[in-house]
């Protein structure tokens, strides 16, 4: 799963990412949401103890975000995509404020997409 980060759309920067994503994968859904406190910490848990923790909760909830899931090959299309984009647009790797979130696994995938498309139900 990709997240497209509200600092993203604060710079308007989310049709270049779109643009990169589709070039590269099938998006089978999209998302467009706005996190809560609460959502952020389930999101982001593993990071809860981390210095930046703070930041990157005030970045997430001040803004939209858009969920993004695609149907391919976790291991071959997502490992390093998301600094790829980064790289491409020019969104620096600040761990706050960096643009994009790919899910750093399979499983951790399936979690954030549960929370995120989930939600709702």
């Amino acid at each position: 799963m990709f997240l497209i980060k509200p600092d993203a759309f604060r710079r308007m920067e989310v049709g270049n990412i779109l643009k990169f994503i589709e070039g590269n994968l099938e998006i089978i859904d999209m998302e467009f949401f706005r996190f809560t406190p609460e959502l952020v910490d389930e999101f982001y848990a593993e990071h809860k103890e981390k210095d930046f923790y703070g930041r990157l909760q005030a970045t997430m909830i001040s803004g939209f975000s858009l969920a993004i899931l695609v149907q391919e090959n976790w291991e071959q299309s997502h490992k390093g995509l998301s600094d790829m984009i980064r790289e491409k647009i020019g969104i620096g790797f600040n761990p706050a404020e960096n643009g994009v979130h790919c899910s750093d696994s399979f499983d951790a995938a399936i979690r954030e997409s549960d929370l995120v498309f989930g939600r709702h139900s």
